[in-house]
């Protein structure tokens, strides 16, 4: 079976490739990216925040319509009182105030809403400015975040202050970590099992597994494992473990020698010399292979270690011999029934895994808890070990960061590029809006101040 070669980006997978067809005639990018698609952006306590933008928003129109039911207030009485009224310079500064304070905050209304809509519907030009202009406010996030914040010497002299191995220590020696994310971890193991159908196993298996081992030269390397097993004098006890077998199996199939024997045997020699001759070479048999057992030195057992060490030879340096076993790999490797056999083993671990995980006394946690407490214990012990966990995160994080961390800022870009207008026009205003609306409120005081004192200044210098 030939190699299949890495899918470019543009081929296009035929619908069951998969094992399910669902990807239809999709190109592999399309899956790619329909498979990671980023999520939109989230809110933490998104109900809470949506309730107090709302609060606020009513605080600073409350304002804006004190600020207009003030200024006709004082114009209606500046208009029924007439300019010889004594008080009117008071009232013509409160009159000043109020509109002062009303034209602040209309655009101040307008500014901050500008930024998430059209106002009142309106496409008024530079409105509308996150969702508008969302590529290129992720384009500028993006340069900025790469240029001052991934650079190695950012990095590297930040995780310099930082303990890494004690940190982790310290979280992995409590138990009751492991256990408080123990249903999310669940949940996330079922999910993933889940989507790792029979189809989609048995298409990965078919698709990229049977050809890699296809790759493999197994005669070299059966030949340095018999070698390896022969260096370490582990071959005797494989041999004699071989022999204890044929000890068992002869001693269970004395019916199976017999009926052997009378097959080979004219039909008049009678049963009696049958059994006669089946007990001579039962015991032969098992004489043989106790000698065997108890010899080393025994011709052949010698005979068994030579047929092996010529075996071994023919491994290495006969092409014929090579051939033989790959072609024995290839039949193995594409055997319906092999291929079964390994996908009910998939699926009984499948349902073990499963149903373990639900259970109290699971034993898959009780392993990763008690790995990880040790783990976490020789963290905070071990100083030479907590030393090199902490050098390699370093390094591994240089490395990183000088190999990838140019990638960082093109994923801000491109995930910001997907994400809809609206969405994030809607989850920014969430995030800040509230603190935005101050700026109406803000915009409502400083203008009725501001108005004020022009007012006043006006007077006065008229």
């Amino acid at each position: 079976m030939p190699t299949p070669a890495t899918r470019p980006a543009n081929e296009t997978i035929p619908a069951g490739a998969d094992g399910d067809g669902t990807h239809g005639h999709h190109t592999l990018a399309e899956a790619l990216e329909e498979a990671f698609a980023p999520p939109p952006p989230v809110v933490r306590d998104e109900e809470g925040k949506r309730a107090a933008l709302r609060r606020m928003k009513l605080i600073a129109l409350a304002a804006l319509v004190a600020a207009a039911v003030g200024f006709a207030v004082m114009h209606l009485l500046m208009h029924r009182l007439g300019p010889a009224w004594p008080g009117m310079f008071w009232l013509g500064l409160l009159a000043a105030i109020f509109e002062a304070a009303m034209v602040g905050a209309l655009a101040d209304w307008f500014a901050v809403t500008a930024l998430f809509r059209h106002p009142m519907g309106i496409p008024i030009p530079h409105t509308a400015i996150i969702p508008e202009n969302k590529d290129r406010i992720g384009a500028a996030l993006a340069g900025f975040v790469g240029r001052h914040f991934l650079t190695p010497e950012n990095v590297m002299s930040r995780l310099e202050r930082v303990n890494f191995a004690e940190v982790a220590g310290e979280w992995l020696e409590d138990p009751d970590h492991l256990r408080g994310v123990r249903q999310r971890a669940v949940d996330f193991v079922e999910s993933a099992v889940d989507r790792l159908g029979d189809d989609r196993i048995e298409a990965f298996v078919r698709r990229e597994i049977v050809p890699r081992a296809q790759e493999v030269a197994l005669a070299p390397k059966l030949s340095d494992l018999l070698l390896q097993l022969a260096r370490d004098g582990q071959h005797e006890g494989v041999l004699d473990e071989v022999l204890r077998g044929a000890l068992g199996a002869a001693a269970e199939n004395k019916e199976t020698l017999r009926a052997l024997i009378r097959a080979r045997v004219p039909a008049f020699v009678p049963d009696g010399l049958v059994d006669v001759a089946r007990d001579a070479v039962q015991r032969m048999i098992e004489t043989t292979l106790d000698e065997m057992l108890a010899d080393r030195e025994h011709p052949l057992r010698l005979k068994v270690h030579e047929t092996v060490r010529s075996f071994i030879d023919r491994l290495e340096h006969d092409p014929e011999t090579q051939a033989s076993v790959n072609a024995w790999r290839d039949r193995l490797l594409t055997n319906p029934a092999v291929q079964e056999f390994a996908l009910e083993r998939w699926r009984d671990f499948r349902a073990f895994l499963a149903q373990d995980l639900r259970d109290e006394e699971s034993r898959t946690f009780a392993f990763l808890e008690a790995r990880a407490v040790e783990l976490g214990r020789a963290m905070l012990e071990d100083a030479a070990f907590q030393a090199a966990v902490n050098e390699k995160v370093e390094a591994a994080a240089a490395w990183a960061i000088r190999q990838h961390g140019h990638r960082v800022p093109d994923l801000i870009r491109d995930t910001i590029h997907r994400w809809d207008g609206e969405t994030i026009s809607e989850q920014v205003e969430l995030a800040v809006g509230r603190d935005l609306q101050y700026i109406r409120l803000n915009g409502t005081l400083v203008g009725g101040l501001v108005g004020g004192v022009l007012y006043l200044l006006v007077t006065l210098l008229g």
